[in-house]
């Protein structure tokens, strides 16, 4: 639960002593702990990370056991070069571990892109999880539960609240197993506005891969806004129905994909043979 620790960016390592300062008197509450989040820059730096992550677990009077490390490899394409990246990925964890034991590792990534302009208005684009391709060739080289997934749902990592699309288009995000599926409409300021997503979600349910209004709450808004039957809302409320669409297929798929790996399949056939539900 992440929610009862503490976050400190690995690029204050350099510039926020103060800010540490608070972050370590309330990591000690309650055994909180602490998240050391850490960006391309760190682990393309092994030995100068892990001994800067080494001197403000010592300063804090914290153990390597008191720290999660989230690695935020942030954006991917599919033309990024996965072997590079795992091989980076894995030194500097090997490296990490000559520390200690941590609380926990995580890799954090995104495939999706920053916006629909590539996919043509009315109709829909396929995105592979590069995310996954890489988290799986990355823990290969640890034991099991050492390295977690993590990814950044159905959003771009550049994606902030703070700054609202001003010409957003109605669109649909639709996770299946190793695939993001991108419905996309038009904008919402022409034509029927927000009534699109009765049509987009329409759309959604007659696709082979939905899978059923009671796969999650996401897929029942989904069929009901298909019917008439829901209201069309708002962009929160479209945010709500593909993560949880997405949290709910991404917890099923991925024990299936270990599975699949177990049994001794390369990581492209088990992405591939998993069920993605």
């Amino acid at each position: 639960r992440f929610d009862r620790h503490v976050e400190f960016a690995a690029d204050g390592f350099d510039r926020e002593s103060d800010l540490w300062d608070r972050v370590v008197e309330v990591a000690h509450r309650d055994n909180r702990g602490v998240i050391l989040r850490l960006e391309r820059d760190d682990f393309e730096s092994p030995e100068d990370t892990v001994r800067k992550i080494g001197s403000l677990l010592t300063q804090g009077r914290l153990a390597t056991t008191d720290a999660t490390l989230v690695i935020d490899v942030r954006s991917l394409d599919a033309a990024e070069e996965i072997g590079v990246l795992t091989q980076q990925l894995q030194d500097f964890i090997e490296e990490a571990l000559t520390l200690g034991r941590y609380r926990g590792i995580s890799i954090v990534a995104s495939s999706m892109p920053p916006d629909v302009r590539n996919i043509p208005k009315h109709t829909m684009g396929s995105i592979a999880r590069e995310e996954l391709r890489l988290w799986l060739s990355v823990a290969r080289g640890f034991p099991r539960e050492a390295i977690q997934f993590g990814d950044y749902g159905i959003v771009h990592p550049n994606f902030s609240i703070k700054n609202p699309a001003t010409h957003a288009n109605a669109k649909i995000r639709y996770t299946d197993g190793n695939h993001h599926h991108i419905f996309r409409g038009e904008s919402l300021r022409k034509g029927m506005k927000y009534a699109q997503y009765n049509e987009l979600s329409r759309r959604v349910r007659d696709a082979t891969f939905y899978r059923g209004r009671h796969f999650s709450a996401g897929d029942a808004y989904i069929f009901d806004c298909a019917n008439r039957e829901a209201k069309t809302g708002n962009l929160g409320t479209w945010v709500f129905v593909d993560t949880n669409h997405h949290l709910t297929s991404t917890a099923r798929y991925l024990p299936s994909v270990l599975a699949q790996v177990d049994r001794g399949a390369p990581i492209e056939d088990a992405l591939t043979l998993a069920a993605p539900v």
